[in-house]
């Protein structure tokens, strides 16, 4: 009756703060009818209405608002004109009703309240999902499921009962949390398919009053895409890093190459230089000694001529390795037989240590009727400078018979020639440094040596390989391409 009085009146209730404002008047009788419509019945009316019925006596409650609005009433008719019995248990009625009225409003309220929710929750753009604590789900909406592939949210709880089938390391890491709360929580999850999407999460944690996990929820948004984006983007960076990396490794190669340049121009002027200033002198006491034999005759002098001769042949020795280190240039091919060339520069190395018993083996059988195109004159300056260390190194070394062997064989299109020694060795920090221009760890000699040698193969398109053991001896390998063409063919290919 209440319910149906406040819609025929037609009034709103706030129910925020209903139960503080709702009023009753109290239990009255009223005079007629008209009264109790509050004049919006006209009388005529009303009292046609007493006499239809035989209204003898009207009681009625009204509800109000606190601040005057009246909410409706109850209203109670007597056919007899006897007065109203038991208005204590009427007025129990009115007051059970008032609350009623209050609970149903709350209700209604509440039920609003819980179809917006579900309204959001159905038709979030996120996905949502909530857990028990130990990572089954609780409820997914579409969204959540559509991000992982699946038709509906009956097929996904169908497939997957828990968190842990989607990420095993997820649950772990949400429980071991301090916080209740995760922000932007980026993590990959499997989809039907079997296939690994990215999805960033944000996750909120509810516990008890002990700290004990109840459940949690969260929010969701697929970054797949976004994760693609930021790979890509990381590999043109490395790229690029890496395209910087060679561009710098190249200018610093060119600006130490500029700087060897000027070294050698300055090496060029020193030598000119010495040259000049030595070499004259040189000739001149070349001259005297032969002079002085010829007229002298005396047998024991001779050992003191060929002392002098020797250091002549030494000092011009290292004036040539000055002067062809800065005059370097681009060979100049003819076919050689290398087999001619290397027998002549083993036999002008045991001329020039003649006085030693150093036993020189050669082989070269695989290459004896071979020619291969070289600037012939560079690669004996190469020959004769590897073979004067391998002498020297054993030289140094006097407690065990010298030995030299030289190797020389067809290695595919190049040619390899290996000059091995049993002499004193090379220290190991010294392995790397041994070609540098002017390192030398030998009282005599420039140090210009294995960097002639570097210098010449290299503009042949070849390779030096240095293999060293102190107190056992170095073996020496270089390796030259058989013919012009494929150097030309290399250095087409590299620029």
């Amino acid at each position: 009756m209440l319910k149906q009085n406040l819609k025929n009146f037609g009034f709103k209730i706030n129910t925020t703060d209903f139960i503080n404002r709702v009023d009753r008047l109290g239990l009255k009788e009223s005079k007629n009818l008209y009264e109790l419509s509050f004049g919006k019945i006209p009388s005529i009316i009303c009292f046609a209405i007493e006499k239809a019925v035989n209204i003898k006596r009207i009681y009625s409650t009204p509800f109000a608002l606190k601040k005057g609005d009246v909410l409706g009433s109850v209203i109670i008719i007597k056919h007899t004109d006897s007065p109203l019995n038991h208005e204590n248990a009427l007025n129990t009625f009115i007051n059970q009703a008032t609350v009623a009225l209050q609970k149903w409003k709350v209700q209604s309220e509440l039920i609003n309240a819980e179809r917006k929710y579900y309204q959001i929750f159905e038709n979030a753009i996120e996905g949502i999902f909530k857990c028990a604590p130990n990572g089954i789900f609780l409820g997914v909406n579409p969204s959540f499921c559509r991000i992982l592939s699946y038709e509906s949210t009956k097929e996904f709880l169908g497939s997957v009962n828990s968190i842990n089938n989607l990420n095993k390391a997820l649950l772990e890491k949400i429980l071991k949390h301090k916080v209740n709360s995760i922000s932007d929580l980026e993590k990959q999850l499997l989809n039907k398919n079997k296939n690994l999407v990215w999805v960033s999460m944000n996750i909120n944690i509810i516990r008890d009053e002990k700290n004990n996990v109840l459940s949690f929820e969260g929010m969701l948004t697929e970054i797949t895409t976004r994760k693609k984006f930021e790979e890509e983007l990381k590999k043109a960076k490395d790229k690029l890093e890496l395209e910087v990396k060679i561009k710098t490794d190249h200018l610093i190669l060119a600006n130490k190459e500029l700087n060897d340049i000027k070294r050698l121009s300055e090496i060029g002027k020193l030598a000119a230089s010495v040259a000049h200033e030595l070499r004259n002198p040189l000739g001149v006491i070349s001259a005297a000694i032969f002079n002085i034999r010829r007229k002298a005759k005396d047998e024991s002098l001779e050992k003191h001529f060929a002392n002098i001769e020797k250091k002549i042949l030494e000092s011009n020795h290292i004036i040539s390795n000055l002067l062809n280190y800065s005059r370097i240039k681009m060979p100049a091919y003819e076919k050689t037989c290398i087999c001619e060339l290397i027998d002549e520069c083993v036999d002008s190395a045991q001329a020039r240590f003649n006085e030693t018993e150093i036993i020189v083996r050669v082989s070269c059988l695989p290459i004896k009727d071979i020619s291969i195109e070289i600037d012939p004159y560079q690669i004996r300056e190469v020959l004769n400078n590897i073979l004067n260390n391998a002498f020297q190194a054993i030289l140094q070394d006097t407690g065990k018979t010298g030995e030299i062997k030289l190797d020389a064989q067809i290695d595919g299109n190049k040619l390899s020639i290996s000059i091995k020694d049993n002499g004193c060795g090379i220290d190991k920090e010294d392995l790397e440094k041994v070609c540098d221009p002017f390192f030398t760890r030998k009282t005599k000699g420039t140090g210009l040596g294995l960097s002639l040698v570097k210098e010449i193969v290299k503009l042949h398109n070849g390779t030096v390989e240095i293999k060293s053991e102190k107190e056992k001896g170095t073996d020496v390998t270089i390796s030259l391409p058989l013919n012009k063409t494929s150097v030309l063919h290399r250095e087409k290919s590299q620029s």
